[in-house]
């Protein structure tokens, strides 16, 4: 019963944390993004 419960709770962990890890990867993605758009606009200027 008590490993049974243990196991519920690292699973809703583990769950939190890839839901987590999923975020910072798209922030990550956006801030990369930002930072080529704005080397290309720093290097090419309009």
């Amino acid at each position: 019963m008590f490993a049974l419960t243990q196991a519920n709770i690292w699973n809703r962990f583990n769950e939190a944390d890839s839901v987590v890890i999923k975020k910072l990867k798209e922030i990550q993605a956006h801030i990369f993004l930002i930072m080529i758009l704005g080397i290309c606009s720093f290097f090419w200027p309009s």
